[in-house]
């Protein structure tokens, strides 16, 4: 059964939502952020919203855009329609980069949380590649892009992959609509095979030389794609900025390690900063009012991570303002 099966058999017949969990959604997203806030997102909200799914529905998000909410049982969709937004310091981090005419490269792209954000923040004469390999992803990210009119997004259904040919790609957890993965789970609900491609082989002419940040989310091939990327720094703009997801158990199933893939960039003049990014309930409700900066990346890395790599002057206290 396909990952877009189970979301549909899921929400066919909701229970009702009481009415106090509809106040404590509004209290959550719109009240002044308080401690009763964030206790309710966690004791309460989130509890609800995956026990009690809400029906398919659009939300407004923080960012003045629409998106679809196919079932709160996914945490992807149940974040957004809590605060408005997905990974609070990380998409403040892409919209305070970005400007009008810049270009976005979006390496897993699920259902297009990141595109949008940015398609909306480069306009139309900018330009976004949407690059996602699972259809019911896909079929989610087009029809967020026609939501929100984003007529500057070029999607490509594949998997970037070390050489040319299908790949097999797993579905490990109802509940986590991002986390398709090429590495085979302990468990998995569903599976199923994509067009696999080189990164300079998916991409159009001018896709690299123009793009100002390249978000790689990959879900443990981020040692592949990073690896091609750092023999295509030469193509790269000065200003080029990598924003990805580093998660040692998945680098390790694949056989790398956070140093290992890093090095080649860090070598040549790339330098890491840590974004924040909690995924616990009551986090993210501060996260979506008041986001934290990058601060430079000390230590080793040894859980999930997300860094900025970035080749220009230290980021600034106020960039996020």
């Amino acid at each position: 059964m396909s990952s877009r099966t189970s979301w549909q058999h899921t929400v066919l017949t909701p229970r009702p939502w009481p009415p106090l969990l509809i106040a404590a959604r509004w209290w959550v997203r719109y009240g002044p952020g308080t401690v009763l806030e964030q206790r309710l997102a966690r004791d309460w909200l989130d509890v609800g919203l995956r026990q009690r799914p809400r029906p398919p529905r659009v939300v407004r998000t923080r960012y003045r855009g629409r998106f679809q909410i196919p079932t709160t049982i996914d945490f992807i969709s149940r974040a957004i329609y809590t605060h408005g937004c997905w990974e609070a310091c990380v998409s403040a981090l892409v919209a305070s980069r970005l400007r009008p005419g810049d270009r976005f490269i979006d390496l897993g792209a699920a259902g297009g949380w990141y595109s949008v954000l940015a398609a909306r923040r480069v306009g139309p004469s900018g330009g976004v590649v949407a690059v996602e390999p699972a259809p019911a992803a896909l079929e989610q990210l087009h029809v967020n892009l026609i939501l929100n009119r984003c007529t500057n997004v070029r999607v490509v259904r594949a998997a970037v992959t070390a050489e040319p040919g299908p790949v097999r790609l797993y579905v490990p957890d109802r509940g986590n609509s991002g986390a398709t993965t090429t590495i085979p789970p302990d468990d998995h609900i569903s599976q199923f095979t994509a067009p696999g491609l080189p990164l300079a082989d998916l991409l159009q002419p001018g896709d690299l030389e123009n793009a100002r940040m390249i978000k790689v989310d990959v879900e443990g091939a981020e040692g592949t794609v990073l690896a091609q990327l750092s023999r295509l720094i030469s193509r790269l703009r000065p200003d080029c900025e990598i924003l990805t997801e580093i998660t040692p158990k998945w680098l390790a199933a694949a056989g790398h390690t956070a140093d290992e893939v890093l090095k080649p960039l860090t070598d040549n003049g790339f330098r890491a900063y840590r974004v924040p990014n909690s995924y616990a309930p009551e986090d993210m409700t501060r996260a979506a009012r008041h986001p934290l900066a990058p601060t430079p990346l000390t230590g080793p890395i040894t859980e999930q991570a997300d860094l900025l790599l970035t080749r220009g002057d230290a980021l600034p206290k106020s960039t996020l303002q």
